[in-house]
């Protein structure tokens, strides 16, 4: 069985031209991992994980709690593996 967690990070510069800002790391909680079950990992590959990341952070960006959340203030936000491209979700 494979092991993939999320995990959040943040950097202070953005280029939706080049990826390579996302390596870039200014910001990084204590607590950035979130760990996948190991039943929701089961008979899924990672364009299934990726998919549903994407959802789940569109639909955060979409609701009341992100409005008043710090990550508003987010110049953009993405989502994508670390050896992946990035999906921009939000960018202004």
């Amino acid at each position: 069985m494979i092991s993939i967690a999320k995990y959040i990070t943040g950097s202070k510069i953005f280029d939706k031209d080049d990826d390579d800002w996302a390596t870039n790391i200014d910001f990084e909680p204590k607590q950035k991992y979130f760990s996948f079950g190991n039943e929701f990992l089961k008979d899924k590959d990672w364009q299934d994980i990726l998919k549903y990341t994407e959802s789940l952070v569109q639909s955060y960006v979409k609701s009341e709690d992100f409005k008043t959340s710090f990550f508003a203030q987010a110049i953009a936000i993405t989502v994508g593996f670390d050896d992946g491209e990035l999906t921009i979700i939000k960018s202004q």
